[in-house]
């Protein structure tokens, strides 16, 4: 399961804005730079040799099942984990940890812009890939 490092891409610090429809509130949030992966995380990235399509994205697995994975992958190439008790009702984030974690809201939105501005609105075939 090692070699994640390699498979990942520094997104330059930044701004993005935010906003919550539900509640009709919007806001800029600062970003810092950060480490996210290039592709989808596949079942082989998962499972290693043992996955039956090595190109398969990895689906159906929980919040829980996602960060120990991500500690899993940070043991194996030698990072402190990031998740703490995630056993637990309540796991933590280790901010000052080296290893793997899933993005921030505002990281994903950041890296989802590329750069743009606002919103892209379209027919879901021609704006996304899902």
């Amino acid at each position: 399961m090692t070699g994640a490092a390699e498979l990942m891409i520094e997104i330059p610090a930044g701004e993005v804005h935010l906003r919550d429809d539900r509640k009709g509130t919007a806001w800029t949030s600062k970003v810092e730079s950060f480490r996210l992966a290039r592709h989808l995380t596949t079942r082989a990235l998962l499972d290693g040799d043992s996955a039956d399509d090595p190109s398969k994205p990895a689906v159906d697995l929980s919040w829980k099942d996602v960060i120990a994975t991500c500690n899993t992958l940070s043991v194996a190439d030698g990072l402190s984990p990031a998740y703490h008790d995630i056993d637990t009702e309540s796991p933590r984030w280790d901010r000052a940890a080296t290893g793997y974690r899933l993005a921030t809201e505002a990281e994903w939105q950041y890296a989802c812009k590329a750069g743009t501005s606002g919103y892209r609105y379209g027919e879901i075939d021609e704006i996304a890939w899902y």
